[in-house]
């Protein structure tokens, strides 16, 4: 039986086969992804979205997990004393606008890479990708 649009949802796999950057499940586990996917199937419309319904609900889900891992990592710190926050994929820094040698400093431009009312999906490549996508379809702000 063939699903209609508005009842089509993203499972597991095929997400992680939309984004290799999470196939690692220990990193990503299954558990988290279908908890937030069964969310993310709610909330975008299928029939609104049409043939980018999986691919916006990837990047929904990949912003997400993005966040998730970041806020798992950020108090993390390795052997090197340095936290493991780099690892985290999609994570939206901008451009190097300062630097300095004596204990290792650098500062970020956002402004670059920052969409105008996008707000939280600005945090992750993920994010601002998914936001371009709800201006595409045309409904900033009812995008679910």
């Amino acid at each position: 039986m063939t699903q209609s649009l508005e009842e089509a949802t993203l499972t597991e796999p095929e997400f992680r086969d939309l984004f290799p950057e999470f196939e690692d499940s220990k990193a990503y586990p299954a558990k988290i992804i279908v908890a937030r996917l069964k969310i993310i199937n709610l909330r975008i419309n299928g029939f609104r979205w049409r043939n980018l319904s999986d691919y916006g609900r990837g990047l929904m889900l990949a912003h997400y997990l993005a966040l998730w891992k970041y806020t798992q990592l950020q108090n993390r710190v390795g052997a090197d004393g340095k936290t493991q926050v780099s690892s985290v994929p999609g994570m939206a820094v901008g451009a190097v606008n300062s630097k300095s040698v004596g204990a290792l400093s650098v500062g970020y431009d956002t402004s670059l890479s920052k969409l105008d009312d996008a707000g939280f999906w600005n945090l992750t490549t993920y994010g601002q990708e998914f936001w371009q996508l709800v201006g595409l379809i045309g409904m900033p702000g009812q995008q679910f």
